[in-house]
């Protein structure tokens, strides 16, 4: 993460940290994330392994708390067209209906077992992605001219059908229909 992107995220996450040594944990969650090794964190911290931890699941918590983080698709008329614009502004060809850019991706799982197959009604065929060679779900995202995301669904469509079937089941899909 950029320098500044970092000190951004910690001005936006700060305020809902719920300890009182807020800086500390916000400086020992980057680096696993990073790929740090929690024990070496730990050691140059003078923590022990699963403060370490801990600081991380407290960093996260105060990111799904922070107002400023909120993953919210615009709702008024109004509010699509402040995003329609930001597109507009960025393209070439004056696009100036586009509230924002949608796309797929596998979430690996491990492959379901004979118990999951009875709860979700289809096997393990359908959650194999040929292309990737792994089991997973669809996840779908839509992110805004800014490149944040506005919108995310995990939901139980399986990694073999494609972004468009996934999106056509999708909860975002059935808000626009309903609501034009």
């Amino acid at each position: 993460m950029h320098f500044g992107l970092c000190w951004k995220l910690l001005s936006d996450v700060f305020p809902t940290l719920a300890r009182k040594e807020r800086e500390e944990p916000f400086q020992m969650a980057q680096l696993p994330g990073g790929g740090g090794d929690p024990f070496d964190i730990a050691e140059v911290h003078g923590v022990g392994d699963d403060e370490v931890v801990r600081s991380a699941w407290d960093v996260v918590d105060a990111i799904h708390n922070s107002p400023e983080l909120n993953i919210r698709f615009p709702e008024t008329h109004e509010e699509q067209m402040d995003c329609a614009m930001g597109f507009k502004a960025k393209s070439r060809i004056n696009i100036n209906c586009c509230v924002g850019c949608i796309d797929g991706m596998l979430v690996w799982t491990n492959k379901p077992t004979v118990r999951d197959q009875k709860v979700i009604g289809f096997g393990p065929t359908k959650f194999f992605c040929g292309r990737k060679m792994k089991y997973g779900v669809n996840m779908m995202g839509v992110c805004d001219s800014k490149r944040r995301f506005i919108w995310v669904e995990v939901n139980i469509m399986p990694g073999a059908v494609s972004d468009f079937y996934a999106f056509d089941e999708s909860a975002l899909k059935q808000k626009l229909e309903a609501e034009g």
